[in-house]
């Protein structure tokens, strides 16, 4: 499933890019993102109830339909049913390089259970690579984008992008590959912080979220 066909040389990526292309001129930098990325995080609880330590190689931003919104913002379920597009800004104390080396894995989990579903897997993307210059997110989609449906009356949910390494060794768990379907049952239940530690993945490099209410 294809979140962007855009790169014609990728057909079989799923690509996480947003409609247009962010220039140097008005994107935000890494001291300017980091601050109101960590305060929301740590205002929803986030940090350090769900995730104990974060590297902050870099701070994300998300997009949908070509639109970025703030760490935490309220959204219409509506307003997140088209996949979304991520960006990383890299920390600048580490090498220019680091926007064009190693793979990482990108998660997107809803933490705040319902009665019949606890931590939800909305999506997960592996071998993601950080493209020079424009900061976008290129992966595969292991677990294509399920867009949130919060039932009525089950509060607010955080929907949480986490980013990792990815491992040389790592391999997809066979529970994992190819899930289709709204009601794939290894989507449901799934412990993100559990399963970063059997699969040595360390702590997340970067984080965001978007809220919606149920």
């Amino acid at each position: 499933m294809l979140l962007r066909p855009i790169l014609a040389a990728c057909p079989a990526a799923v690509l996480l890019l947003a409609s247009h292309v962010v220039t140097a001129q008005n994107t935000p930098t890494f001291a300017e993102l980091l601050p109101p990325s960590q305060n929301a995080l740590n205002n929803s609880r986030i940090t350090p109830e769900i995730f104990d330590d974060v590297e902050w190689d870099g701070v994300l931003q998300v997009a949908f339909d070509g639109v970025k919104i703030d760490p935490g913002q309220l959204l219409l379920v509506q307003k997140a049913q088209n996949p979304p597009s991520v960006y990383f800004t890299p920390n600048p104390v580490y090498s220019p390089d680091y926007s064009i080396s190693g793979l990482h894995l990108l998660f997107l989990i809803d933490p705040d259970p319902v009665r019949y579903a606890p931590d939800i897997l909305h999506g997960f993307w592996t071998n993601v690579r950080i493209l020079r210059g424009e900061g976008l997110l290129v992966g595969k989609g292991t677990q294509p984008y399920f867009s949130p449906s919060p039932p009525n009356g089950s509060g607010l949910h955080r929907y949480i992008f986490a980013l990792y390494h990815q491992p040389e060794s790592f391999e997809v768990p066979k529970a994992l590959q190819e899930l289709t379907g709204r009601d794939a049952p290894n989507r449901v239940g799934f412990n993100i912080t559990g399963f970063a530690a059997e699969h040595s993945l360390g702590s997340p490099i970067a984080l965001t979220f978007f809220t919606i209410q149920g």
